[in-house]
Order: C-alpha cells, then sequence, then structure tokens
C-alpha cells in the first residue's frame, strides 16, 4: 500500500478495536434487564454510535499515498474526544441502566483513560507525548477486558 505505516496510528486502530471490544462486553450484564425505557435505550446506543464516527475518522478516505502520522496528529483531537465519549457513555449506561458500578477497580481504570486521552486531545500537535500515552491507553484498555468481563453463559 503507498501509505507510509505510523505507530501513533496503529495504536490508536489498537485502542479502537479494544474500545469497542470492552463496550460489547460491558452490555453483557444487561441481558438481564427485563423492563427498558426509551431515555435507557437511547443511552445505551451512545456509545456504539459514537464508535461508528470513531472507525469513520480514523480510517482516511484518500485515493492518494498520505502520511499516517500526518494524519493522526491532524485528527488526534477528535479521535481521542470520541473515545472519551464512549468510554463516557458506555460507564454511564452501566450506571444508570444497572444501578452501579461493576467494581471500583473499573471506574478508577475508566477514570484514568479518559485522563490519559483528555491530555492527547488537549494537546493534538505533541507528537513526544502521545508516543508515551498511546501504549499507555493501549495497556490500560487491555486492562479493561477482564474488570468489564463478566463469565458469558
Amino acid at each position: 500500500h503507498p501509505w507510509r505505516g505510523s505507530l501513533l496510528y496503529i495504536g490508536m486502530l489498537v485502542i479502537g478495536l479494544l474500545v469497542h471490544a470492552t463496550t460489547w462486553l460491558s452490555l453483557w450484564p444487561l441481558r438481564d434487564v427485563e423492563v427498558w425505557k426509551v431515555w435507557s435505550f437511547l443511552q445505551l446506543m451512545l456509545a456504539p454510535v459514537v464508535l461508528y464516527l470513531y472507525s469513520a475518522i480514523t480510517v482516511p478516505d484518500h485515493e492518494r499515498s498520505i502520511d499516517l502520522g500526518e494524519y493522526y496528529l491532524a485528527n488526534a483531537r477528535k479521535m481521542h474526544g470520541l473515545l472519551i465519549a464512549a468510554i463516557f457513555f458506555n460507564a454511564l449506561t452501566e450506571l444508570m441502566v444497572l444501578g452501579y458500578v461493576a467494581s471500583v477497580p473499573l471506574a478508577f481504570l475508566r477514570f484514568a483513560l479518559i485522563g490519559l486521552l483528555l491530555l492527547c486531545a488537549m494537546l493534538p500537535r505533541a507528537a513526544r507525548l502521545h508516543r508515551i500515552i498511546v501504549p499507555a491507553v493501549i495497556v490500560g484498555t487491555l486492562l479493561l477486558v477482564p474488570l468489564v468481563h463478566s463469565p458469558i453463559e
């Protein structure tokens, strides 16, 4: 492919896939909800819609050769902002529909990830900072998986 690779860009793709997976896993406890209110359902749909928008922004729509590192830095604010929204809406749905957050470590880790992503969003052109934070967010998101996963019967 004519695109030049970027570890930051690839890192954001990995983070997006992991957030998609943890969002899906966090929906499993909602299977026991028998009565849904319209507001709860709309709230439930916010995270997947935001993740769709994230996917649309993350994948460039260019016919010509582009530098993915520059593409990442040019769109970092949007990408990080949408991931913050997805993590927030996912936690909010869990709290509003179930009435509780699954665990304190899960809540703390979500808060930490939102903070790191917010830092990247506020400083979109600081490539050195992003080279530290993007791998940290990948590790943090990997830690989310066992925290949101409940045994699927």
